[in-house]
């Protein structure tokens, strides 16, 4: 069997959705969970409760900070990260393409 593919999530700089776009990523801010929607405290629809909604999530914060995003994992195409442990604009290097223009994992 082949190597593991060990992505660590506080380096992740940007997320590959459907719609072609990469969307960046606060440092530190990705996460992974159960997915859930919530009314104050109570959850009104919990990942894997209905046969169409995704048991995994993922969640992470732009790095304006004034926004937060959440999707089901399955919705993520790739995911771009960082070889540092605090990940820059321009300090952005994939697998792929070490100028940070190719996914990391498809």
């Amino acid at each position: 069997m082949g190597e593991r593919l060990a992505i660590e999530a506080d380096r992740i700089a940007a997320v590959l959705l459907a719609d072609g776009n990469w969307h960046p990523v606060e440092p530190s801010s990705f996460e992974i969970g159960t997915y859930q929607f919530k009314a104050g405290d109570r959850t009104v629809l919990g990942g894997g409760a209905a046969s169409r909604l995704s048991e995994l999530g993922a969640t992470w914060r732009n790095p304006a900070g004034d926004e937060w995003f959440a999707c089901p994992l399955s919705s993520i195409l790739a995911v771009r990260y960082t070889t540092r442990s605090h990940p820059t604009k321009n300090a952005v290097a994939t697998a792929a393409n070490p100028s940070g223009t190719g996914p990391v994992h498809a």
